[in-house]
């Protein structure tokens, strides 16, 4: 909530909103076709702009009133979260423990704290409304519940598309709450679970050529090595595990990490071992498989 009193960051926040045409004058016909029919510095995510064009027909260009809808949209968040574990677990104090340590944990400050960073929790919303929405509606008490949960997948890739990884969410909650198979029937049960999510899996192809493609026009691709990226994933999962754990040196830039072979190692020994050993305990902490799962699962379109 401090963040309500600072200013716009003058990193992004100028060139998205300040001085972006699209949204700087609110609501108009002509600012709605733009959000949808263009990108701004690369970046397509209507529903951004339009939330943007909302701050600015109801507080102008003051600052505060950008933070404000930030700090409760995460809020928000928080709650839902809350709720839905909650929801799953039939445990108030297991929720309380999830949700607070969600919302306190300091890597999640830059997502408010930074205006421009709305894209994380609008569409974090959008994320965790699709599975509750699936959940109840494989469990029977919310009619149309898949195709709530799709659309909301299409409504918060048009803030990010970081929300391609949602139907592999998806397959966790199958296995955790909905019991719609276990780790050991993954195997049998898994392709028909996948093959069951097909208009999911379409809209995340989607959503991840969408980037590439304004990137592309734009003359912005960065040119890196496949040989390079995967070199890199071990490293850039050790770097957000060690921010998990250890949140210290956080800034709104990182320096590009270098490849080394010390850390490679280390990050190919964090990802290795843990999923084996998790693995060999899944009878006993089915838990602990799926909490990794999700970490690793959901980290992976950064992970390159």
């Amino acid at each position: 909530s401090p963040s309500i009193g600072y200013d716009f960051i003058h990193l992004d926040d100028d060139k998205y909103i300040v001085e972006n045409p699209t949204v700087s004058g609110g609501f108009s016909g002509a600012a709605v076709q733009a959000a949808w029919t263009e990108s701004t510095e690369s970046y397509w995510a209507p529903l951004l702009w339009m939330s943007f064009m909302l701050d600015v027909e109801l507080f102008g260009l003051e600052p505060w009133g950008f933070h404000l809808v930030n700090v409760l949209l995460f809020s928000l968040n928080a709650g839902l979260l809350f709720w839905l574990v909650r929801r799953w677990t039939g445990r108030t104090g297991v929720a309380l423990a999830v949700a607070l340590l969600w919302a306190l944990h300091p890597a999640r400050v830059e997502s408010v704290a930074w205006v421009v960073e709305r894209k994380d929790v609008l569409s974090g919303l959008f994320f965790l409304l699709g599975l509750g929405a699936y959940v109840e509606g494989r469990q029977g008490r919310l009619r149309a519940g898949v195709a709530l949960a799709w659309l909301c997948m299409a409504l918060g890739g048009a803030v990010k598309q970081i929300l391609i990884v949602m139907p592999a969410v998806l397959m966790l909650l199958d296995v955790w709450p909905l019991a719609r198979t276990d780790w050991d029937r993954l195997g049998r049960d898994g392709w028909r679970l996948a093959r069951e999510k097909w208009a999911f899996w379409a809209l995340a192809l989607g959503l991840a050529c969408l980037p590439i493609w304004f990137h592309h026009q734009d003359g912005r691709l960065i040119a890196v090595s496949v040989q390079h990226r995967l070199a890199m994933i071990p490293i850039h999962y050790l770097f957000y595990f060690q921010k998990m754990l250890w949140p210290s040196g956080l800034a709104v830039l990182q320096a590009d990490m270098v490849f080394q072979w010390w850390m490679f190692a280390g990050g190919l020994g964090i990802l290795g071992g843990g999923t084996w050993g998790l693995w060999r305990c899944r009878a006993r902490a089915p838990w602990a498989l799926m909490g990794w799962l999700w970490f690793v699962g959901t980290l992976f379109p950064l992970s390159g």
